[in-house]
């Protein structure tokens, strides 16, 4: 999204999953990599930027060399997300692309559906392939307050991602659901879960919002959609009321 084409070497091969990211068309034609040591250094580039779960054994021996290397963590709110923007697009010489990218962000923020006076924050249940949820201190929970919503997770002060069950779930009735996208050419016991019977008849007439994982799994402007979505969510509940 910031740099020149011809700045870019490679990507990993995470890039390329339409599952995991909205770039992956962009992203087709140019050469990946699986964060093996000997795929960066053959390439002798002048930058790697690496995550927080990037292999380790390799940002080691690229430290030993001295390769230059952005250590980018998994930001926790929308703040961090843009202050990453920020941070990447100096990097690549290309600030203003950054400026400007913080700045639609914000833009579509400041677009949003006003909240009414008066209101009360529905509660909302993330609930993801293998019951994961997550609460303070993720992205994910910064995004459900940002949308008007109130974490169920936090109030069973559970950890920053854990397992929520379904009988918890069910008994607590949140006002919105919260739900992945379901991959049907990817089946596994994890997604199965998703798609219980009990859980459709619990919450058949609960508001349900599927946010493209695409959209929170990490801090790219992507994370707007998500709040755009949750936003209408909470307003759905707003309108039954």
């Amino acid at each position: 999204m910031l740099a020149d084409r011809e700045q870019i070497s490679s990507v990993t091969w995470l890039v390329k999953d339409p599952t995991l990211s909205w770039m992956a068309e962009l992203a087709a034609p140019i050469p990946s990599n699986r964060g093996h040591a000997e795929e960066i250094i053959s390439l002798q580039p002048d930058l790697v930027l690496a995550g927080t779960f990037t292999t380790p054994t390799t940002v080691a021996l690229l430290e030993r060399l001295q390769i230059p290397m952005l250590r980018l963590s998994m930001p926790s709110n929308l703040e961090e997300v843009q202050a990453q923007i920020i941070e990447v697009a100096q990097a690549l010489h290309r600030p203003l692309r950054g400026r400007d990218m913080v700045a639609r962000m914000q833009a579509q923020l400041e677009a949003l559906p006003v909240l009414p006076a008066m209101y009360k924050a529905p509660t909302a249940a993330l609930y993801q392939p293998n019951g994961l949820t997550a609460t303070q201190g993720s992205l994910v929970h910064d995004v459900l307050v940002r949308a008007g919503l109130e974490n169920l997770a936090v109030s069973k002060s559970m950890p920053s991602y854990a397992r929520l069950s379904m009988e918890v779930l069910i008994l607590d009735q949140p006002d919105v659901l919260v739900m992945n996208n379901y991959e049907e050419k990817m089946p596994s016991l994890a997604q199965e879960l998703m798609q219980h019977p009990v859980l459709a008849k619990a919450f058949a007439r609960t508001v349900t919002v599927t946010v493209p994982a695409q959209a929170w799994s990490c801090g790219t402007p992507n994370v707007v959609r998500a709040i755009e979505l949750l936003r209408d969510a909470a307003l759905q509940v707003g309108a039954r009321a």
